[in-house]
């Protein structure tokens, strides 16, 4: 994330932009005469840089040839889950371990496991779907109940996660 000391402008009127979700590799876009601007992720996070946020990766606006951008992301928040403990509470002893390893490697490994579990890192609603399934798999309720949401904006394949409790 591009850390910021100073605070955001913020141009949204009914979703709040925080530019310390944006990551430092995220590209920017400054082109005041596309026609997507007003729902490109790229154009409000551009829009949204504090005062002593002075560089970063940019989108050129050759990238907008024809009216039709091949930068652009739509500006829409999801339904992120963290917390993986209340997960469990209904799992029984003999199917606890095969269900975690599961999970575990569907996130990634251990480390990154841990790192959904204190919200360092977001799910997407996919993986809330595909977790579901590894529980549906062994007899349980596929509509499990994380122990946090949040609604963030996905850029890319990752959640800004920098405001979780």
């Amino acid at each position: 994330m591009i850390n910021s000391t100073k605070s955001t402008k913020n141009t949204l009127s009914s979703n709040h932009f925080d530019f310390n979700d944006v990551p430092s590799t995220w590209a920017l876009c400054f082109n005041d005469k596309c026609k997507c601007k007003k729902d490109c992720l790229r154009h409000i996070a551009a829009c949204n840089v504090p005062d002593d946020v002075i560089f970063g990766p940019a989108v050129y606006p050759k990238t907008n040839s024809k009216n039709v951008c091949q930068m652009f992301v739509k500006a829409e928040k999801e339904n992120a889950a963290y917390g993986l403990l209340d997960i469990y509470k209904n799992v029984k002893q003999q199917h606890y371990m095969e269900i975690k390893d599961e999970v575990m490697n569907l996130l990634g490994g251990k480390t990154a496991y841990y790192r959904y579990n204190k919200g360092v890192y977001l799910l997407s609603p996919e993986q809330q779907t595909a977790i579901g399934q590894i529980f549906s798999k062994y007899g349980y309720d596929k509509n499990i109940k994380f122990n946090n949401y949040k609604s963030a904006y996905k850029f890319g394949k990752h959640f800004a996660t920098h405001d979780h409790d």
